[in-house]
């Protein structure tokens, strides 16, 4: 019997009892969790890691997509659990769970694997990155570099042949792959340790620099590798930091090459944007300031001479793709990123180095960042140019990625310039009047999305109130295209109807913006009209079989005008439409349409908060105030308020919550907590 053999039919045993241990265990998970009758993260994790170690994938994947969910739930929410849910999120590694891959596993040395790997064997990559994974295996730096080199040689080969491109791109990523676990699980124990970590992060990504003139080199190395470069960064940023000396050097060297080199190609279009989306996420998390600085700095990085392709323009082409196109993007990871990035450039700790001549805050006396000036106005600039943009493509990405930035929570911080220049939000809906159904819908969505920023919301109002009600008058008859301009133009409505009407002029922001242009003459629309126009397409389109975004929008716009008490009544008394909204959500497979239905729901039921008596004598001289004042103004008896505190005192609120239930609305509230698999 060979050595080799004889390893196998000794590992054979060991392999069986590992695997038994592993179903024993996720037996016993599986019955505790039975037992407490809901689900703990904790618990779900430990048993997605027993799963992973038996190679059982999609059930692992399964378990840590639960236990994320979960985590969002107050319940069970603490640093603890999310901070679990974050690592396994990153690192859970499936094995491959066969005892006849581990047999082979111990067949060959490390050095033996890497000259496998090197002559051209992509099966001796996955063998060897298994074992890195299972901590049976721990590469030298030397040896990292070695791969490094191999990776790069097969990126530069030229794709001339299809047949023979295709394996090139298989071992490339077969070979990138091992090499990112080799960094992420590369442990340096002293300043031998260190070093061989720097001396790797840095040869790595020196050696882009080869070839950095080849556009097919660099599409193929981030393609491949950049989950591998994001994992280089990553292992010296998080295991020594901006220590002093070369490693400071190679981390700053390591991010700017990532945010300038590996971002800008990686996020074209066309390319595929997840990796280098989760590489940048990853980077930001490790260090906040070394990636705000590398990227809101890159218009003045060493080599950056293309404006096309500075780090914020690849950011905003991915938040400004079709939603149809959004499945096949990183468009949700880039506004992850946009808000991640936001926030870290507002901390003035992130907006200069210490060692820098720059004042230690970066900023002025109370003012933005400079890291947030430089975004803000890279920013600016492009959006600016897409939005004015005579070409309909163009014009429409511009309005959808300047959207994406409000939905990210991102659009105050990033996009506030757009809002300072004068008479850009009537040029805005003067444009949109011509503007084809696709942009128009783009325009809308930027609308929708700005509202909850007043003063924004209210300039978007002023000049676009009479442009949006045209387009809810569409009405779901005329063609496809009105008939979800129609109901986006409607869910507006509704979130303006909060903000000041449109001759009235907005408060000032805190952001000074431009100065107040001429106010328009068009009324607003009355809101009982809104509701009644969404209530009737609600029940159309439960009768015609539409799609169900269309009523998901039509009761978001309800759950917003039903913030006022006159509104609530006229909703709740209309038991034809509470059965028919409820019905469809119960029976929805989108979880967009049970939450607008559960927000509704929620503003119908809601009871007014229970105020102390300072509280009430400062309501007191509100209600007096406005009495007051519509006394002078029109000559009425009776305060504005009177009657809407009226229809919002508990016994109105008792009859309102009683129709509600009877309609159905405790039936909706079991489906949008019931777990499909628990039902």
């Amino acid at each position: 019997m060979t050595a080799a053999a004889a390893a196998a039919a000794a590992a054979a045993p060991s392999a069986s009892a590992r695997r038994a241990e592993l179903r024993a265990a996720v037996d016993r998970l599986t019955a505790e969790l039975q037992a407490r009758g809901a689900a703990a993260p904790t618990l779900l994790l430990q048993r997605a890691q027993a799963y992973a170690d038996m190679g059982e994938e999609s059930l692992a994947r399964d378990d840590v997509a639960r236990a994320a969910q979960l985590v969002q739930d107050p319940r069970y929410s603490s640093s603890e659990s999310v901070a679990a849910v974050e690592r396994a999120l990153r690192d859970l590694k499936v094995a491959g769970g066969d005892s006849a891959d581990a047999a082979d596993d111990g067949a060959q040395s490390a050095a033996e694997l890497i000259a496998s790997i090197v002559g051209g064997d992509a099966s001796a990559a996955a063998v060897l990155e298994r074992r890195i994974l299972a901590k049976r295996a721990a590469l030298t730096g030397e040896q990292i570099c070695r791969l490094a080199d191999s990776f790069h040689g097969l990126c530069a080969q030229s794709d001339v042949i299809a047949a023979a491109a295709a394996a090139t791109d298989t071992r490339a990523a077969a070979l990138a792959s091992c090499i990112g676990a080799a960094f992420s699980n590369m442990a340096p124990a002293g300043d031998a340790g260190h070093s061989e970590l720097v001396g790797a992060v840095a040869h790595t990504v020196r050696g882009w620099r080869a070839h950095d003139t080849d556009g097919g080199f660099k599409q193929r190395a981030c393609r491949d590798g950049a989950k591998m470069y994001a994992s280089a960064a990553h292992a010296l940023a998080s295991q020594i930091g901006e220590a002093d000396g070369e490693a400071r050097d190679v981390l700053r060297e390591a991010y700017g090459f990532y945010v300038t080199q590996v971002w800008p190609v990686g996020a074209l279009p066309g390319q595929p944007a997840e990796a280098v989306c989760q590489g940048a996420l990853r980077l930001l998390t490790a260090n906040r300031r070394q990636f705000v600085l590398a990227f809101a700095g890159a218009p003045d990085a060493p080599g950056q001479k293309d404006a096309a392709s500075l780090p914020v323009v690849r950011l905003l082409e991915l938040l400004g793709q079709q939603a149809d196109a959004a499945a096949e993007s990183g468009r949700p990871l880039a506004m992850l990123l946009a808000s991640q990035l936001a926030a870290a450039a507002k901390d003035p700790e992130n907006s200069a180095p210490n060692a820098s001549g720059h004042d230690a805050g970066g900023r002025g006396s109370g003012g933005p960042t400079r890291a947030l000036v430089q975004l803000r106005g890279a920013t600016a600039s492009v959006l600016d140019g897409w939005i004015q943009s005579t070409a309909q493509a163009e014009r429409r990405q511009g309005l959808l990625a300047a959207a994406a930035l409000y939905e990210a929570g991102a659009g105050a911080d990033m996009a506030a310039d757009l809002w300072l220049k004068s008479g850009w939000a009537e040029e805005l809906w003067d444009q949109g009047e011509f503007d084809k159904p696709a942009t128009q819908l783009a325009l809308l969505e930027l609308a929708d999305a700005c509202a909850t920023d007043a003063s924004v919301g209210a300039q978007m109002k002023r000049h676009g109130n009479g442009l949006v009600q045209a387009l809810a008058r569409g009405g779901p008859g005329s063609s496809e295209d009105a008939a979800g301009l129609a109901a986006l133009a409607s869910v507006v409505l509704a979130k303006w109807s909060g903000l000041p009407t449109a001759g009235a002029k907005a408060a000032a922001p805190a952001t000074a913006l431009a100065p107040e242009e001429p106010a328009q003459d068009t009324a607003d629309a009355d809101p009982i009209q809104l509701a009644d126009d969404h209530i009737r397409r609600i029940l159309a389109y439960s009768g015609a079989g539409a799609t169900a975004e269309a009523v998901e929008r039509s009761a978001e716009s309800l759950g917003y005008l039903c913030l006022k008490p006159r509104l609530k009544e006229h909703v709740a008394r209309n038991s034809e439409l509470l059965q028919t909204l409820f019905s469809l959500a119960r029976a929805a497979d989108r979880g967009g349409l049970r939450f607008a239905t559960v927000m509704l729901i929620g503003n119908l039921t809601r009871y007014r908060p229970v105020l102390t008596e300072e509280q009430k004598r400062m309501q007191q001289l509100q209600r007096l105030n406005a009495k007051g004042q519509a006394d002078a103004q029109a000559g009425s008896k009776e305060a504005p308020g009177d009657a809407d505190s009226e229809l919002d005192a508990a016994e109105a609120v008792a009859g309102r919550t009683a129709r509600v239930c009877s309609a159905g609305a405790v039936t909706v509230l079991v489906a949008a907590v019931q777990a499909a698999a628990r039902p």
